[in-house]
């Protein structure tokens, strides 16, 4: 029996592992599994891990209350086997860390999409439990699909359009990497739950969301490139063009960038503090992106970046530097990964900043210093404004701007990686060349924070070279 149970718990690992990292991008989760034994009157766990002694107690609240007790850095999950061993439970431990960087802790009426992916992950494992050897074969690709539409009927559902979903993820899959006259397919769909909103341009015909009319709908996409004008939809039809600051109901929008859909919801009953979740302005309304599709398939947005790694790399960067500083500075970024668009901030010392502003804009246009905050907060439309042009904004500690549209230089770097675009490889070629007190910020369109400083860099360099050192040692063995 033993033998059975061992081989159940490696295969749920193994087909956990497998379908989330999948999800994540190739990021490991720690997943704990044990499996507990009932009789009529204790609970015995089976390897150990989750109870490290028997429980009297037979309900699964209390049992839940037990191993959390123990474990409490874990999320629990609890669920009934169908092996043949009389009333054996399944216990599934996932480091709560990694699941508060994918969820949101926000009430809403569904949960977050991580939560939802790993049950339903556990339930098709425990379902296939007297088939063992499929769990390995199972077509990663169709099972995310799969769950990843049932939470959208979820969403969806919420908003009394439910049955939109098997259509609309084809036809959102194909609009999303469909190019325009060369450009990018980029805009937004808003899905308002109800029809009093003002319409600034209403269709004499709606535009069905199908399959058939996918070019149709990329075409109109082009409408909303600008976040303050999104195309409005009711009852399965693309209606109009409606101003994004004019809504106040709940709502879901559809943004699209860079081959990928994201789904996002705005409730105005819930209260979302961006500290904690990442977000989505746009117009007077803040977005909860809850699942993107990239490429035709499911992913789940994490965290933009780590506020606590910002505060550190000021703060090493910038000696003396004060609270009120710090302060701005996180709200500047925090900010810049909710504004839809790629960017970059170089943050500096005001001396610094206004040398580099004036040595990089001679090809350009030059400014008068100017603050991104007024009576103490900051002006996002402005932020939104000086970063939707290329290049990038220099500013100091203070949140003063010296310069807008910089045009980065600096040499050839040993440590650039292709894979991460021009606005990555060129803030760390500027940098590592100028070697001065700087941090670059790079926000790229999804929303992802890279934090740059000499630091990093010197670290990187010390990995390169030890990766290096063991791969000529491995060639010596060899």
């Amino acid at each position: 029996m033993r033998r059975n149970l061992i081989d159940f718990k490696s295969s749920v690992e193994g087909f956990l592992n497998d379908t989330l990292s999948f999800i994540l991008e190739g990021e490991d989760l720690e997943i704990i599994t044990d499996i507990l034994l009932t009789s009529k009157t204790s609970v015995k766990s089976v390897f150990n891990t989750a109870l490290e002694k028997n429980l009297e107690s037979t309900a699964p609240e209390e049992i839940i209350k037990a191993i959390q007790d123990s474990k409490p850095n874990y999320e629990i999950w609890l669920f009934k086997t169908n092996l043949p061993v009389k009333s054996s439970y399944l216990v599934v431990m996932v480091g709560k860390e990694m699941i508060q960087k994918y969820s949101s802790s926000q009430n809403l009426p569904f949960k977050s999409f991580l939560p939802h992916f790993i049950e339903k992950s556990i339930l098709f494992a425990i379902s296939n439990s007297g088939n063992l050897a499929s769990l390995p074969i199972v077509d990663k690709d169709e099972f995310v699909r799969k769950v990843a539409k049932e939470y959208l009927k979820e969403i969806f559902g919420s908003m009394g359009i439910g049955y939109l979903v098997e259509e609309a993820f084809t036809v959102f899959s194909i609009v999303s990497t469909q190019k325009y006259e060369k450009e990018r397919s980029e805009g937004f769909i808003i899905f308002p739950q109800t029809r009093d909103i003002p319409i600034s341009v209403e269709f004499s015909k709606g535009i069905d969301i199908a399959r058939r009319n996918y070019r149709v709908i990329r075409k109109v996409l082009e409408f909303s490139k600008n976040p303050n004008f999104s195309l409005v939809a009711y009852d399965g039809k693309i209606v109009g063009i409606s101003d994004t600051n004019l809504i106040h109901t709940k709502s879901l929008l559809i943004r699209f960038y860079e081959n990928t859909w994201e789904v996002c919801m705005y409730d105005p009953s819930l209260t979302i503090k961006s500290k904690n979740i990442f977000t989505l302005d746009i117009g007077n309304m803040r977005f909860l992106p809850l699942i993107r599709i990239k490429n035709g398939l499911p992913e789940i947005p994490e965290i933009k970046f780590d506020r606590d790694y910002l505060r550190e790399t000021l703060t090493s960067t910038f000696k003396n530097i004060p609270k009120e500083s710090l302060r701005k500075l996180t709200e500047i970024v925090s900010a810049s990964s909710r504004l839809g668009h790629g960017l970059i901030i170089i943050i500096t010392t005001s001396n610094i900043a206004r040398m580099e502003a004036s040595r990089l804009t001679y090809k350009s246009f030059q400014i008068k210093p100017f603050s991104l905050f007024e009576n103490d907060e900051l002006n996002i439309e402005l932020l939104r404004s000086i970063t939707s042009i290329d290049g990038a904004i220099i500013i100091d500690l203070d949140g003063i701007c010296y310069g807008i549209g910089i045009i980065l230089d600096g040499d050839i770097s040993g440590i650039e990686n292709p894979s991460r675009g021009a606005r990555y490889n060129s803030s760390l070629r500027y940098i590592e060349t100028r070697n001065n007190e700087a941090v670059a910020i790079v926000v790229s369109d999804d929303g992802m924070v890279d934090i740059i400083s000499t630091k990093l860099i010197q670290e990187k360099k010390i990995i390169d070279i030890s990766e290096m050192f063991i791969e000529e040692k491995r060639s010596l063995i060899s």
